[in-house]
């Protein structure tokens, strides 16, 4: 179990419901989509419950409940939501696991900062004896982040996770191989089946790449995908010198490298 706290800053009264509710819609987003990333489960495995309410700005407690599998990935949650608005604001970088929907909740949060009597919003994580302020400051940061600002033909290498094959959203992630960062991709139908036969295995997908002004890649237009064998299904090296047979000699595998390596 993991608990947060959402601490909508402002002058009670005088803070507009409709700017607090989209605070509260936008940061159960982050939550629920940073479950997805770390479970690589579609519909994810937590289920966030209030915990409490606290006058003095407007503050809530949450509370995680595992709904789906035996791992509860709650904490760690917690701690990318708050380590990701801390690289965003520090850092001005896309933080690892937060995907373009991610950062579209954190636009729309800062979006309503500085507005309709919110100030800012402090997330607290008590458990990891964490917290963070995010203010409207971070707005010109964020959008740098979630604009495209230019694309070219390319490719993005990375771990294939969480499919949506619903008709007006077709798409998946695609975790990149180096800063785990989510690139999300198009699912055009003549790939979905090739797509989802190779959900969670490591892949290379090519395409119209849209980079944001970090030069991130942000979103693929796919036209060709490519799956990498598992270093389980690599063949081993005996295998490999079996294919010319001659290749040693008379000396067995193990003569032959000890010979190569002594020169």
């Amino acid at each position: 179990m993991a608990r947060v706290t959402l601490k909508v800053e402002g002058e009670l009264r005088n803070i507009s419901l409709d700017s607090f509710l989209l605070v509260l819609r936008e940061s159960h987003s982050i939550l629920q989509e940073l479950d997805r990333a770390l479970s690589k489960q579609r519909n994810g495995t937590l289920k966030w419950v209030v915990a409490g309410l606290q006058e003095g700005s407007a503050v809530v407690k949450v509370e995680s409940r595992v709904i789906r599998g035996d791992e509860d990935h709650s904490l760690r949650v917690a701690q990318h939501f708050i380590d990701g608005i801390h690289t965003i604001q520090n850092e001005a970088v896309t933080p690892a696991l937060f995907s373009l929907d991610t950062m579209t909740s954190m636009r729309r949060i800062v979006r309503s900062l500085g507005t309709n009597g919110v100030s800012a919003l402090e997330v607290i994580a008590p458990d990891l004896n964490k917290s963070v302020e995010l203010s409207s400051e971070s707005s010109d940061k964020i959008q740098a982040l979630v604009g495209v600002h230019h694309k070219s033909i390319g490719s993005v290498e990375g771990r294939l996770e969480l499919i949506s094959i619903h008709a007006r959203d077709r798409r998946f992630n695609v975790y990149h191989a180096i800063t785990s960062k989510a690139v999300r991709c198009n699912l055009p139908n003549s790939m979905e089946q090739e797509v989802v036969g190779s959900l969670g295995r490591r892949i290379s997908v090519s395409g119209l790449v849209s980079f944001n002004s970090r030069g991130e890649p942000i979103r693929v237009d796919v036209n060709h995908l490519r799956v990498f064998k598992e270093e389980g299904e690599l063949p081993s090296i005996a295998q490999i010198l079996g294919l010319v047979p001659d290749i040693t000699g008379d000396l067995t595998t193990e003569e032959h490298f000890r010979e190569l390596r002594d020169g």
